[in-house]
């Protein structure tokens, strides 16, 4: 699993019954010229436009409406998706936490998309709207308004640092 903590992104692993920690950030920054295929390209990229289609579709359990998204990314190619977008507490929050994940490893590869990840962000307060789909690459199957106890953020191991890999 992922935890998100001070801005700073921690995988942790269970390899043979140890847990294990890695810093994502570091790691991003040591894999710099390869953040690009670990940012989600709406982070990347600034709206050109987002309209309504008309239909809905229901992801776990919440009913949201599709819109067309059209961006540039951030070589200046224009591209398409839809997103399936819903008035939904729990919706709203996981975009703003999925957001706050890109942001952070985004930075730590020395990419700063904060003027294209505003723009949509600020899109999405707007309408009041989160994110159950984008495009092909993310869905969501299940989701939870129950508050996450604290200690769940709380690194069950200290973080494993990998010589071969550092710079």
């Amino acid at each position: 699993y992922m935890v998100l903590r001070d801005d700073h992104i921690y995988v942790v692993t269970n390899s043979d019954g140890n847990l294990m920690v890695i810093d994502a950030n570091q790691a991003m920054g040591m894999f710099g010229s390869m953040a690009g295929a670990a940012t989600p390209s709406a982070v990347a990229s600034e709206v050109v436009s987002l309209d309504a289609t008309g239909r809905k579709e229901t992801h776990a359990g919440i009913t949201g409406e599709v819109y067309d998204l059209e961006f540039v990314t951030e070589d200046g190619k224009k591209q398409k998706t839809e997103l399936v977008l819903a008035k939904d507490d729990r919706a709203r929050e996981f975009s703003r936490a999925l957001s706050g994940m890109a942001m952070s490893l985004s930075k730590s590869a020395g990419k700063d998309f904060g003027r294209a990840a505003n723009d949509m962000e600020s899109r999405l307060l707007a309408m009041d709207m989160g994110v159950l789909r984008y495009g092909k690459d993310m869905t969501i199957s299940a989701i939870s308004d129950k508050t996450v106890d604290q200690s769940r953020f709380e690194l069950p191991a200290e973080q494993q640092i990998y010589p071969a890999l550092e710079a």
